[in-house]
């Protein structure tokens, strides 16, 4: 049974997804996709939201449960359980101030011991557009790691599901992937596991090599 309409519509707000004015744009959204009617059911706005691209299912699923379950962490809301194959430690989320879609990592600060925060630093210092790029900040006990990643697979991923690359693709990914532990060697720095599951593809075209801290 769905949680009653005005809860749900508070949850929205709560989690940032829409202000007061927001929901009210999103209810004549639906009342002009129902014949004028406005939205009476919360299940039913979440399932038009989720056709909207407003919501995800995991967003929907969540707002809708007795009591909701929080998809807010500090400025990022999260859009799904878990992260995609390799990054399963990573959380899929959005940046409520920019709107930037990507996973987030959060370490404790006991995490953060034996050398791994200088390790982090160290790699945030080395920049590269076929690099896995870091951004982080601290949320009370938290260091929040965040990486803006475009939708895609990895290449481990593509390769198991029979897709295959011509030579011209094979050199220009080989190069992409040369030019990533380039800008890194220069620091120096080592990658230490440049494997299929470790590269990135964009639906876009982008090739990221992963650094998984």
């Amino acid at each position: 049974m769905s949680i009653a309409l005005g809860e749900f519509w508070k949850g929205l707000v709560k989690s940032g997804v829409a202000d007061a004015t927001g929901c009210k744009g999103l209810a004549a959204d639906y009342a002009n996709a129902n014949a004028g009617t406005p939205p009476s059911d919360s299940g039913e706005l979440a399932g038009f939201l989720v056709q909207r691209g407003v919501l995800t299912d995991f967003q929907a699923q969540a707002l809708l449960s007795d009591p909701p379950r929080e998809i807010r962490s500090g400025n990022y809301l999260v859009r799904a359980q878990a992260g995609p194959d390799p990054l399963r430690r990573w959380i899929p989320v959005s940046r409520l101030d920019d709107q930037r879609v990507g996973v987030l990592f959060r370490v404790a600060a006991d995490q953060l011991s034996g050398g791994r925060e200088q390790w982090l630093t160290a790699h945030q210092e080395v920049e590269h557009g076929h690099l896995q790029h870091f951004d982080n900040e601290t949320q009370q006990a938290w260091t929040l790691v965040f990486t803006e990643l475009p939708e895609g697979r990895s290449l481990s991923g593509l390769l198991a599901d029979g897709v295959r690359f011509s030579p011209r693709q094979v050199c220009e990914l080989g190069i992409c992937l040369a030019d990533a532990l380039a800008a890194m060697h220069e620091r120096p720095l080592v990658h230490g596991a440049v494997r299929a599951e470790q590269v990135w593809m964009g639906k876009d075209g982008q090739t990221i090599l992963l650094r998984d801290p």
